[in-house]
């Protein structure tokens, strides 16, 4: 991911990334590269916790936010778009997204349960913690040497 790669994302969507969640983009931990690679081998590359591609990024914030295609964010009332205010990070296979609020500034990640409705709850309250978490819930904590990525 470049420096150009962000910008046009947040051109596009209206958006100043967090400060953590763009270094992350641009200098991806090797073991985080590999990690997110095999997981993507496992489900695709929609279904990993921290998209890490460009393209992903955009395709999925577009789905969500594109009446036409179809995504339903609350089944209560499927005219209800995706929240503007929160930006997805990443996916798993159950279908529940991992988002940040670009405007907050902050890194904090929410996950988003795919039962639907406004189930938005914090699952880490900084991007350096979300890495980690996904290391621990997928056994490689202790090949990863987490870098700090400070808001």
């Amino acid at each position: 991911m470049t420096e150009n790669d962000l910008k046009q994302i947040e051109a596009e969507f209206g958006v100043v990334l967090p400060h953590a969640y763009r270094r992350l983009l641009l200098s991806p931990p090797s073991m985080l590269i590999a990690l997110m690679d095999a997981y993507a081998q496992e489900n695709s590359e929609f279904e990993i916790p921290i998209f890490l591609n460009a393209s992903v990024i955009t395709a999925e914030n577009r789905e969500a936010r594109d009446p036409e295609e179809g995504f339903v964010y609350n089944e209560q009332s499927e005219d209800d778009l995706w929240p503007s205010e929160y930006f997805i990070i990443g996916a798993d296979c159950g279908g529940n997204k991992y988002c940040v609020k670009p405007a907050s500034g902050k890194s904090v990640v929410f996950e988003w349960d795919h039962s639907g409705g406004d189930n938005f709850e914090e699952c880490a309250d900084s991007m350096k913690r979300y890495v980690e978490i996904w290391f621990k819930e997928l056994g490689e904590v202790a090949a990863m040497d987490v870098e700090d990525y400070p808001d």
